[in-house]
């Protein structure tokens, strides 16, 4: 499951050490700012929001009720300039959603 399937939850752990849920989005490959990236990455969010606001996740792991929620973003390399531009965007929505947001470079 990647940021291109909309409709699936890619990862779902809980941080003991920060007590909260951690949603993950996998980006195969370098997090560049490509208007396709970019548009796969807002439908995946929304999907994520839609499902935490249906109360879905804790319907499905009533041990996450209750915790804080943080996106993280799984990528390769560093994001470029265009990409920034898109995860402030994108974070603005989260914040406005009680939603975290973070990155995490993979080799």
């Amino acid at each position: 499951m990647t940021v291109h399937d909309p409709d699936a939850l890619d990862s779902l752990s809980l941080d003991p050490d920060r007590g909260e849920v951690i949603l993950g989005i996998d980006i195969p490959g370098a997090l560049r700012g490509s208007r396709q990236l970019a548009d796969a990455l807002v439908k995946k969010v929304n999907a994520y929001l839609a499902f935490l606001a249906g109360g879905e996740l804790e319907k499905q792991h009533p041990q996450t009720a209750g915790l804080p929620k943080t996106i993280e973003i799984s990528h390769r390399g560093k994001p470029d300039r265009s990409a920034t531009t898109i995860l402030a965007q994108v974070e603005a929505q989260l914040r406005s959603q009680n939603v975290g947001l973070r990155l995490r470079s993979v080799a």
